[in-house]
């Protein structure tokens, strides 16, 4: 099949990129191969009023349509928009070339869009049908802990991108900095996430200089006191080792004395 399909922004959006290399990779395996994986859509492609929308396979339709060749086509069904996006991150969490940043910030979506049900909210009896944070923990081979701060995580990604959207990508790609500078970054002023955002872009400093509290300069003199200091606590729990191991030798000393001496009194007592 070589028929339009639709591209849709927001789903487009949780599509990581994959880097130059990989896309020439791509390209030349479905020019020399066609392309053996299907494109997912949303919608009928039976209805040519309906344009069907691109829920997985963005980059092997592009290759496709950009060369005239055809595709196969896999057909989903979902509820609603937000069981496409849920669905959209599922299956990307599967993938195994993803940076600990990408994983991260799908669990987090993944988490903060099940929070609330599908629909008209409020209603009591559907909460039951909806993942909890124990439910995708277990998925995805995680804790619910984990889960709780890839959601953090996921909102500060937003909050950034909201003042600067193409910071989101660079964090996301590994080329930014920690977590902890992430969230860090998100409490700022838009005006200030701006300004660290040009620093980051420059090269000036890295995200985690920009953002994270310096530590102070260590003294050389004061390291060398603290290292003495460590040598000496470790003689000392040596010397308190050896001073319990000599304590229990001789406690071990005289519980031999008295078996001897008991074992005496009984040949004394049976007349040997």
């Amino acid at each position: 099949m070589s028929r339009e399909l639709q591209v849709d922004r927001e789903f487009a959006s949780y599509m990581p990129d994959a880097g130059e290399v990989s896309d020439v990779g791509l390209e030349a395996a479905i020019l020399k191969e066609g392309c053996r994986d299907a494109v997912c859509v949303w919608g009928d492609v039976q209805n040519k009023s309906d344009v069907p929308v691109i829920v997985d396979g963005h980059r092997r339709y592009e290759v496709c349509r950009r060369h005239g060749l055809d595709f196969p086509v896999c057909e989903m069904e979902f509820a609603d928009r937000d069981a496409a996006l849920e669905w959209i991150m599922d299956t990307q969490l599967s993938r195994r070339n993803l940076t600990d940043e990408q994983r991260t910030y799908y669990l987090g979506e993944l988490a903060r869009r099940r929070e609330v049900p599908h629909g008209r909210p409020g209603k009591a009896d559907t909460l039951s049908a909806f993942s909890t944070v124990s439910d995708i923990a277990e998925k995805h081979s995680t804790t619910p802990r984990q889960v709780r701060r890839a959601k953090e995580y996921a909102e500060a990604v937003d909050t950034i991108a909201e003042a600067v959207p193409e910071l989101k990508e660079k964090i996301l790609k590994k080329k930014a900095g920690s977590a902890k500078a992430v969230k860090a970054l998100a409490k700022k002023p838009k005006k200030e996430i701006e300004k660290v955002a040009k620093e980051v872009e420059s090269g000036v400093k890295s995200l985690d200089e920009a953002v994270l509290p310096k530590k102070p300069p260590v003294d050389p003199l004061d390291e060398a006191v603290d290292d003495l200091k460590a040598v000496f606590l470790k003689f000392k729990a040596i010397e308190g080792s050896q001073r319990v191991l000599h304590q229990l030798t001789i406690a071990m000393q005289d519980a031999a004395d008295m078996v001897r001496k008991a074992e005496l009194l009984a040949l004394e007592w049976v007349g040997v």
